[in-house]
């Protein structure tokens, strides 16, 4: 009895460490999030080119904020409200988003 109990807890604690150590399958689909076309545009977008846009146009009209006190998610409609009074194309918005997301606090 002492044996079979010593077997099994010897079995099941090398399943566990061979279970932890096994290669991890990549993401499926299934479990991916879905990119929007706004995410695609801005990871293709010109982070230099959206400073200076940034500087130019949001700065002719007021103080620049500092990129860093808000999170892309508070960007955003920052972005969606002022783009229209500054009169960007949407390159331009995708560029500016693209800059102020590099400098973007996390949380």
């Amino acid at each position: 009895m002492k044996i079979s109990k010593l077997f099994f807890s010897g079995t099941f604690l090398t399943f566990l460490f061979l279970s932890a150590c096994s290669h991890k399958s990549s993401p499926t689909k299934s479990n991916t999030a879905a990119v929007s076309t706004t995410e695609v545009s801005e990871s293709v977008a010109s982070i230099p080119d959206g400073e200076k846009t940034y500087t130019a146009k949001c700065g002719s009209c007021h103080k620049l904020k500092d990129p860093s006190h808000f999170t892309m998610k508070e960007w955003r409609p920052i972005m969606n409200r002022m783009a229209v009074k500054a009169n960007l194309s949407a390159d331009e918005k995708a560029n500016v988003l693209a800059f102020v997301g590099t400098k973007a606090k996390f949380f």
